[in-house]
């Protein structure tokens, strides 16, 4: 059984935004289920890695996308 990923899109929405989405798909994910946030808001490549390691979350992957934006990668406790 192979969970689908959350995927979220707060593209173009500033900080606190990426954070609060964050938060809010953790309560909703299942255990190791991955967690990905498309991001502009630049204080958000600080933000989402301090939370996930104050969390002792996963960060799986970076990545900067063509348009500009950050994909992140994220996945949940076990």
């Amino acid at each position: 059984y192979y969970m689908d990923k959350i995927i979220k899109d707060v593209k173009g929405q500033d900080c606190p935004v990426p954070l609060i989405t964050l938060k809010s798909a953790f309560k909703n994910a299942e255990p190791g289920q991955l967690i990905e946030i498309n991001f502009t808001c630049p204080e958000a490549l600080n933000t989402l890695p301090e939370y996930c390691d104050e969390h002792d979350l996963e960060i799986v992957s970076i990545d900067k996308q063509i348009d500009r934006s950050w994909k992140i990668t994220i996945r949940s406790h076990e």
